[in-house]
């Protein structure tokens, strides 16, 4: 995506079947289980929203609060994701 001023990832978030298992609410929090994977779209074409386009999550880009500031901070930089 080229010519784009604002950073684009893609955030895919694996959940399980039985959505029930999937998310935990109290008062004190809200709980995830799963895992999910991000990737920077910089650099990848347009497609337009008719077709199908396969897009491959490296296993080691886990989407983490850690990997959330990491991209923030390279972001706030002017850095690519």
């Amino acid at each position: 995506m080229e010519g784009l001023h604002v950073p684009h990832i893609l955030v895919v978030l694996c959940v399980p079947t039985d959505l029930d298992q999937w998310l935990h609410e109290t008062a004190e929090q809200t709980a995830l289980r799963r895992v999910a994977y991000w990737r920077s779209l910089r650099g990848e074409p347009m497609v337009p929203n008719d077709t199908t386009k396969t897009v491959h999550l490296p296993r080691v880009q886990r989407f983490t609060v850690a990997a959330l500031k990491a991209i923030m901070t390279r972001i706030g930089e002017g850095a690519p994701p």
